[in-house]
């Protein structure tokens, strides 16, 4: 029923449908403390039947929970409507997408770092490049959620932060290794339909050879 999925695997079937905006919630219980790397479903599992069976909703809350290691794991269908934020989850056709983060993320409990806070950004920018809001649970009701650790105007900040291309970040590390000594260069001529000149391809391809010695 549930499936362990990966950001990008996420972001690949999001792109079958048409949300209206982001639901950012944390789950308070379970928290990272829960989590031991390997229990990602027994945990999903916990969570619908406190929803089904305590809650008397049809199904878990959630379409996803992000887990600490940044993997998510689905839970109702995507195109149902999420039992979210009161007044805030939508009608038929025009729904929000609902996101659970594992953990507590009240201040002085768990911390979003890391993979998780990597895999949260991904999914906002997601939604955020599309024009589409993103809310925080604590907007629309008397609750911290998802945490008082975590400043809205911080967190959209981070989504909004220019992110730097793999070719970017190889250049750095090539840099770094003093590899090549030119990264404007390469940053402007190593792309489809420029040409490198075979002087400074010579060069980088001896550079190479000696770092592989």
């Amino acid at each position: 029923m549930f499936r362990i999925i990966t950001i990008d695997q996420l972001l690949q079937e999001l792109a079958k449908y048409n949300h209206t905006e982001l639901h950012v919630h944390h789950t308070w219980r379970p928290s990272h403390k829960d989590f031991n790397g390997s229990n990602h479903i027994a945990l999903q599992e916990g969570m619908r039947n406190y929803h089904v069976n305590t809650r008397g909703w049809d199904n878990i809350a959630q379409h996803v929970t992000l887990m600490p290691d940044g993997k998510f794991v689905t839970g109702r269908p995507f195109n149902s409507q999420p039992c979210s934020i009161s007044g805030k989850n939508g009608s038929a056709g025009k729904i929000p997408f609902m996101v659970e983060m594992l953990g507590d993320f009240d201040i002085g409990r768990d911390k979003l770092e890391g993979k998780q806070l990597e895999s949260i950004l991904q999914l906002a920018r997601y939604f955020d490049r599309q024009g589409k809001y993103i809310r925080f649970h604590r907007e629309n009701a008397s609750k911290s959620c998802p945490g008082t650790g975590i400043d809205k105007n911080w967190f959209m900040a981070q989504v909004r932060k220019p992110v730097k291309s793999e070719l970017e970040l190889a250049i750095e590390k090539l840099v770094a290794h003093k590899i090549i000594n030119t990264p404007e260069y390469w940053l402007k001529n190593a792309k489809k339909g420029m040409t490198v000149d075979g002087e400074y391809a010579a060069l980088l391809i001896q550079r190479f050879a000696k770092e592989l010695k």
